[in-house]
């Protein structure tokens, strides 16, 4: 199990060095850190099988206990995950209501990568280089919909996936 959490670990480091390298234009200040967060859970949470890693196999754990925090309402509310810049995520790595902020951005990036893709390389790179201003205005502009009504679209869609996959 210590190598299963090293390679998690490192998974999870190594999306964040890639996106800062490789998705962020040359001056912008980088990936919304929700955005960044979420991905970076969703990678190091695949598996990996026959050298591949399965973005479509997502963890079935970690998808109960948001389901779970969904149905309790105990999840923070979108519009403060995507625009609270890092600190949820800095002192997440604690637990208690800051690992909320994890969960719920893993469940926004898995949502918008793998369940009902929006996001490309050209959307990633829109968000990247417009910083934290208004971050509200450009998820809803990211997602098509109000927040509100996505965070209800959002919650009703995780409720319904199988702990197995899409």
């Amino acid at each position: 199990r210590p190598r299963a959490s090293f390679d998690a670990r490192l998974a999870h480091e190594a999306w964040h060095a890639y996106a800062d390298q490789r998705l962020r234009p040359p001056t912008a200040p980088g990936l919304p850190a929700w955005l960044d967060e979420g991905l970076a859970q969703v990678i190091e949470s695949a598996p990996v099988e026959a050298n591949e890693v399965r973005l479509d196999l997502f963890d079935r754990e970690r998808l109960g206990r948001l389901q779970d925090l969904l149905q309790k309402g105990a999840i923070p509310p979108i519009a403060e995950i995507v625009s609270g810049g890092q600190e949820p995520f800095i002192s997440g790595h604690a637990g208690g209501e800051q690992a909320r902020a994890y969960l719920t951005a893993w469940g926004l990036a898995l949502a918008l990568a793998i369940v009902r893709p929006v996001l490309s390389p050209a959307r990633i790179a829109q968000l990247t280089a417009a910083g934290d201003d208004d971050a509200v205005a450009r998820f809803e502009a990211l997602v098509g919909m109000p927040i509100d009504r996505f965070a209800r679209t959002w919650r009703d869609r995780m409720n319904k996936l199988g702990r197995r996959g899409p």
